[in-house]
């Protein structure tokens, strides 16, 4: 089996980005705003719920279900203001599946991995 190298493209100009030329990131702020309307969201549909009962939501309560924040690839050059109060990995950490994969060992190494999936399930939020 062979194993095809993952290509990071920035979000920004559209091209590859290559070793030591940008990261995978994700805004601390933004990260902090979802869970903010995430709580906010639960509060205002688990009012109604009946104490003991299990929450059921209306159509438009889960569509109205705050988004999840986005990671983004950016070049060094090509990255927004906010990059540098940001969570970022840099590409060449991330070049094959295995690398994203949870307890596999990778140039993170196996607890590296554990840490950046925890806090990228704080991030994602149930739908």
């Amino acid at each position: 089996m062979t194993i095809s190298e993952l290509k990071a493209v920035c979000d920004g100009c559209k091209t590859v980005v290559g070793a030591d030329e940008g990261a995978l990131w994700i805004s601390h702020q933004a990260v902090k705003e979802q869970e903010a309307a995430v709580r906010s969201w639960k509060a205002h549909t688990e009012a109604k719920t009946l104490s003991g009962h299990v929450p059921v939501h209306s159509y438009q309560e889960v569509m109205d279900y705050p988004d999840a924040v986005r990671w983004a690839v950016h070049h060094n050059t090509c990255a927004p203001a906010c990059f540098d109060s940001s969570y970022h990995v840099p590409v060449q950490q991330l070049r094959t599946w295995a690398d994203l994969t949870p307890g596999q060992p990778t140039s993170w190494g196996r607890a590296g991995c554990r840490q950046r999936l925890a806090a990228a399930s704080r991030i994602r939020g149930a739908r």
